[in-house]
């Protein structure tokens, strides 16, 4: 049940990506992509379609360490590590584009024979991205993925990347915290979820349908921000889906033993 990789998620769901219909807004120093495509399973009036939204920031310039970072963004989602953002989106649409009627036409034919209403098949895919001002000299960088391939609700899977913005590299628990805070951090962790839930000791925990099925861990999923580290475990890790995720913020002032010398 541990944090899976949002790369995982956004193959999964970026599958369906046209080159068609794309612009940029170019900011200061962040520019953003915009793709938005609807692909109808057939020619018919009334055929069921997929649609898809797809809205990713990267920086706007030819560093290397915007490079980097860049590079680090397009692996994470859609598993394809370039520099440029509308170069990984261009490359991967023209590998998938036939996926959504590929795979699911048939299965559609099939339905619509037997008088199953096409709704099912509306299919829906969102990627958004945003990025705010991390601890010190740090970006943290939120992906969204959601999507809808038929079925009872939509998914969604939340990934933050926390990048140094003088190197481009990935900051990691490892880089802010000494050794130590891998044996610390569960029972601190433990803690901010009774809080957050109000429970004050995990047989209440389990009352709720949380960490049932899995101890505490420290998620491979956190937001280094200027205050606090905020733990994320998306829906399904820790507790039932329709809980929803889960977010912890530990301040860096309850951390202190556990930092390492800046």
């Amino acid at each position: 049940m541990k944090t899976q990789k949002i790369c995982g998620l956004a193959v999964g769901t970026a599958l369906f990506f046209s080159c068609q219909g794309t612009a940029e807004r170019e900011g200061t120093e962040f520019r953003t992509l915009h793709v938005t495509e609807t692909i109808a399973m057939d020619n018919s009036t009334k055929a069921p379609a997929c649609t898809i939204s797809l809205q990713i920031d990267s920086l706007n310039d030819t560093t290397s360490t915007a490079r980097n970072i860049n590079m680090t963004i397009a692996e994470q989602i859609f598993g394809n590590r370039m520099s440029s953002i509308a170069q990984a989106a261009d490359s991967f649409c023209k590998a998938n584009a036939g996926h959504y009627k590929k795979d699911f036409g048939e299965l559609y034919k099939a339905d619509v024979a037997h008088g199953i209403r096409p709704d099912w098949y509306n299919h829906s895919y969102k990627i958004q991205t945003e990025q705010t001002q991390g601890r010190a000299s740090l970006i943290c960088y939120r992906i969204t993925a959601r999507r809808y391939e038929g079925g009872a609700r939509e998914t969604e899977e939340i990934r933050y990347v926390n990048f140094d913005r003088k190197t481009g590299k990935v900051a990691t628990l490892d880089d802010l915290f000494k050794p130590t805070y891998k044996a610390m951090l569960p029972s601190l962790l433990q803690s901010a979820i009774q809080e957050r839930f109000g429970c004050k000791d995990m047989e209440e925990l389990h009352a709720h349908g949380i960490l049932r099925l899995t101890p505490v861990y420290v998620p491979e999923n956190y937001r280094m921000g200027p205050e606090v580290i905020t733990f994320l475990y998306n829906a399904g890790e820790i507790a039932s889906y329709d809980t929803g995720s889960i977010a912890v913020d530990i301040p860096y002032d309850q951390l202190k033993t556990l930092l390492k010398t800046e």
